[in-house]
């Protein structure tokens, strides 16, 4: 994601927003405008779900 362009007077953002899969190829490309929060937010870090594809752990795949 790239920040195209900030509107500070509305606490909107513009972002750029491109995904590529493991051999570099685009596979989804747009754009997203998102309303910023106006006071900065603090998350702890979470943890993720585990992942089975196929019955095994995903670990195991990659």
């Amino acid at each position: 994601m790239v920040v195209r362009e900030k509107y500070d007077d509305k606490r909107r953002v513009l972002l750029d927003c491109e995904c590529t899969n493991q051999d570099g190829k685009t596979v989804l490309k747009g754009e997203a405008e998102v309303i910023a929060p106006s006071e900065k937010i603090h998350r702890s870090r979470s943890n993720a779900p585990s992942v089975t594809l196929g019955g095994l752990p995903f670990a195991l795949l990659s």
